[in-house]
């Protein structure tokens, strides 16, 4: 536990502060081109029977797509962004 003379929680802030990074917005125009490429099928042309089996893609709440094999997919990316092609800050959830 963080004890400071001030209050509890400054020292809680504190630590948060010097344990966080902060980044600047970055355009998500890139990735999306990824995506689509890695998700080609176009929703509306997915039958909702199919839908239990594909994997949906959402990228900043936004659904994207759907892809066949998440673990793939999540591999795929996952080397993308250690090659650069997708920006370092870009950490959802599965990467």
């Amino acid at each position: 536990m963080v004890e400071t003379p001030d209050t509890e929680n400054s020292g809680l802030i504190n630590m948060l502060s010097i344990g966080c990074e902060i980044t600047s917005e970055t355009s998500t125009l890139p990735l999306l081109e990824i995506l689509r490429i890695y998700c080609p099928q176009e929703l509306r042309e997915v039958a909702p029977q199919s839908m239990r089996s594909l994997t949906r893609v959402f990228l900043n709440g936004e659904w994207v797509g759907v892809h066949d094999d998440h673990s793939k997919l999540v591999e795929d990316l996952r080397n993308l962004r250690r090659q650069s092609c997708i920006h370092h800050e870009v950490g959802p959830l599965f990467l």
